[in-house]
């Protein structure tokens, strides 16, 4: 197996626990990714580079995890709380992943990255490559 896909599987791994774990209200993940994609209409497939995208119970819903990615509906702006976007966050584009357990007197976490991951796109750069 690749290093790709040993990275691709813990990562899925790791969002599959995310979705099972968010709602719990002592429960925060960060996921950071290069890009997420909107699927809100109107703005169906703008992409929105260096993405760190906070998933908390009051803070993201109807969070699911298939073959395109991690989706989610999600509160982007919180100056508009009433706005919520559908986007999709591609595993091929997660970079890291942060879990925080605000039931410990310290808050615990987890740290999960992968750097090589990373992939910075200036102004005018084609798009990144699936």
């Amino acid at each position: 197996m690749s290093e790709k896909s040993n990275a691709d599987s813990e990562i899925r791994t790791l969002l599959a626990r995310l979705v099972n774990e968010y709602a719990d209200p002592d429960n925060y993940f960060v996921v950071m990714a290069n890009y997420y994609e909107h699927l809100t209409s109107g703005r169906e497939g703008q992409r929105i580079h260096i993405a760190q995208i906070w998933f908390r119970f009051d803070s993201a819903w109807n969070v699911s995890l298939n073959d395109r990615g991690l989706l989610c509906d999600v509160i982007l702006d919180p100056e508009n709380p009433e706005v919520i976007s559908r986007i999709v966050m591609p595993i091929s584009h997660v970079y890291g992943i942060r879990k925080f357990d605000t039931s410990t007197e310290k808050g615990a976490h987890e740290i999960y990255d992968w750097p090589e991951r990373m992939h910075w796109i200036l102004p005018g750069e084609p798009p990144l490559s699936e």
